[in-house]
């Protein structure tokens, strides 16, 4: 039976983005798609504390579901649903949502597009280094792209488990992975596999590979779930603690003339690793004890909840662009106006899409 903490606690982590995503822009320490003058400690704070375990998170709740989804489709079912609600989605938005943030992009920084036409030739055939110069990149579409690989790759590891040598080789990770030491143990494969980039912009999709296959194990095995539910105090103490260390490493190593050496890429990866696990287990812990009601609010997000996550940044993306250039106000009226807009007129532009047919295809409803 589908758990309900996990519905709850994927969709309050997509409406976080609507923070995340908002703090970006005034943030000190990266460049977004419209990046304000006036900088915020508070947001830059959000926005350090929310990237190591923010979007793994997701990705783990996937596998999860992933999980219950194969238990009553089969394997052909699952690959052309996640063809319909994440390749197709993926494609389309890719030709109609990404490209107008680019132009944005472009515009804000004072840089020549021409007309939005002459910037749309400009994305389908430039590739940029440079973090939202407008060229060919997936956006915040980029999780769909990778939910799709790893959904597809996945369900082929998947049915390995079942072969008799991996149950056996499960049995022992389990052991290692129950046991005083499974921190240590977790970063350790983490970190071997931060120091093996495949990466589209910056995100290594091995990672999320293994925070995904997490999901799945994890919720097809009680012993696991009741070693949650027993440390999820003492990982909550625990990510603090890491959130303290990689405040402190990012904000003193970012103002450095050489800030890629290879100790910085070490600390990193087993402060920022050790953050997404500790905090994956105290939200599921935590989520497991205390969201556990199906409602019909809960009904309503399950189903808006992708939809919702295609629109919400070119939406943000307007918004902020429109008020940063035509208004002078305090940072905090702009992140209220931002967030107060951006979230009703991000439902009701779903609202809208959902009941013309051809639309769903765009924002992958149900």
């Amino acid at each position: 039976m589908r758990r309900n903490e996990i519905d709850w606690i994927r969709n309050i982590g997509v409406l976080l983005l609507f923070i995340f995503h908002t703090a970006s822009i005034f943030t000190y320490y990266e460049p977004w798609y419209i990046w304000s003058d006036n900088k915020s400690w508070v947001a830059t704070m959000i926005f350090i504390l929310c990237i190591p375990w923010h979007m793994p998170i997701l990705f783990f709740l996937a596998g999860a579901s992933t999980r219950f989804s194969l238990g009553n489709r089969s394997g052909r079912t699952y690959i052309w649903e996640r063809v319909r609600r994440l390749l197709i989605p993926f494609i389309l938005g890719m030709l109609i949502v990404v490209p107008p943030q680019g132009y944005l992009a472009r515009v804000s920084r004072g840089r020549p597009v021409g007309n939005y036409f002459q910037q749309y030739k400009y994305f389908w055939t430039t590739i940029s280094n440079i973090p939202y110069d407008g060229g060919l990149g997936p956006a915040h579409l980029w999780f769909i792209l990778y939910l799709f690989i790893i959904s597809i790759v996945g369900l082929f590891i998947i049915r390995s488990f079942r072969k008799k040598g991996m149950e056996k080789f499960l049995l022992k990770i389990k052991d290692k992975l129950t046991s005083k030491y499974s921190l240590v143990f977790t970063l350790l494969i983490l970190f071997t596999t931060d120091m093996t980039p495949i990466a589209i912009a910056e995100k290594n999709i091995l990672i999320f590979l293994i925070v995904f296959l997490m999901g799945y194990v994890v919720y097809g095995d009680n012993d696991y779930l009741e070693y949650i539910d027993k440390k999820k105090n003492q990982s909550l103490i625990l990510a603090m603690i890491f959130c303290v260390f990689y405040v402190g490493v990012i904000l003193y190593y970012y103002n450095l003339d050489n800030n890629s050496g290879l100790s910085l890429k070490v600390i990193v990866s087993i402060i920022r690793n050790g953050i997404m696990v500790t905090t994956i287990v105290a939200i599921i812990g935590y989520g497991r004890k205390y969201l556990t009601k199906g409602e019909k609010v809960l009904d309503y997000l399950n189903k808006a909840c992708f939809p919702v996550y295609i629109l919400h940044q070119p939406v943000i993306v307007i918004i902020a662009y429109y008020l940063i250039s035509n208004f002078e106000l305090p940072i905090y009226l702009l992140i209220l106006i931002i967030l107060g807009s951006s979230v009703p007129i991000t439902f009701g532009i779903y609202e809208i899409l959902k009941r013309i047919k051809i639309m769903k295809y765009l924002i992958g409803g149900k």
